[in-house]
């Protein structure tokens, strides 16, 4: 089963055209961190994504083995569509090993803001946490949630002379929220009974936020050394310039071979 399901993943993305690089604001490139998404869109399959995360949970420590992946398909050029979800297994230090599928996610996320010339990204996204198809022995039995979001990217490269020795510095973030709109159980003791078996749980809002300060190399070679007049440009001419365009040779003369000039936002 697995298999057929890798098999056609992989099949809609051979048949995808092939994109440029995603998550780019001028002379600014976004990546994803290991605990939030770039503000930008694309077709792409992650797996797999292996991570592990030991934890207090009430009296015990527990240790998660996590195997995820997710596959996102662009139904636009700004607007895409993805599944994710992972299988964990868990130790306890007082019950035997267990495992099952975690959590799963469906989500729309868009592009809703690009500004070249001062590296700026912003995109939304609202996803739809699908309760009980994880298994509750390894945290995943919750319920169903409705969680927006906010990703965001913004370059110092735009700051003038007197401020040049922060351009290589970025910020990037994001900002989810989760409301869960259905009821769940977990494994417990029931206070009536005094014995272990399902027990309502308290669901409660939760915020997620996270923060990462970027620092592009770039701007210590002389790869954006001009600084001609800002221009009005298309999205796609920027990309595409800054991309294909030929670098110049570390022991060159000062000339740049044959090529597209880097565009360079920068008063």
């Amino acid at each position: 089963m697995f298999a057929r399901w890798l098999a056609a993943a992989l099949s809609v993305l051979a048949g995808a055209p092939s994109a440029e690089a995603h998550g780019i604001a001028g002379n600014r490139y976004f990546p994803g961190t290991l605990t939030f998404d770039d503000p930008a869109v694309a077709d792409e399959l992650i797996l797999p994504n292996f991570s592990s995360l030991a934890h207090p949970n009430g009296n015990e420590n527990v240790d998660d083995k996590i195997f995820a992946g997710a596959f996102t398909r662009l139904l636009t050029e700004k607007l895409a569509i993805s599944v994710d979800s992972s299988w964990i297994q868990r130790n306890r230090t007082s019950f035997p090993q267990q495992a099952g599928f975690g959590l799963t996610s469906l989500s729309l996320k868009g592009q809703v803001f690009e500004d070249d010339p001062h590296e700026a990204l912003v995109a939304a996204s609202l996803a739809w946490g699908i309760g009980r198809l994880g298994n509750q022995a390894v945290g995943a039995g919750g319920p169903s949630a409705l969680q927006p979001g906010v990703f965001f990217g913004k370059g110092l490269g735009d700051l003038p002379d007197r401020m040049a020795w922060l351009r290589p510095f970025g910020v990037a973030g994001a900002v989810t929220a989760e409301f869960p709109i259905s009821r769940s159980t977990t494994t417990g003791i029931d206070p009536a009974t005094g014995r272990l078996g399902p027990v309502p749980t308290i669901n409660g809002n939760i915020l997620h936020w996270g923060l990462a300060l970027e620092y592009s190399t770039l701007y210590l070679t002389d790869r954006f050394t001009a600084a001609p007049q800002r221009k009005s440009r298309s999205t796609s001419s920027c990309r595409s310039s800054s991309l294909h365009s030929t670098r110049r040779s570390a022991a060159g003369s000062g000339t740049r071979p044959q090529g597209r000039p880097i565009p360079d936002y920068r008063t």
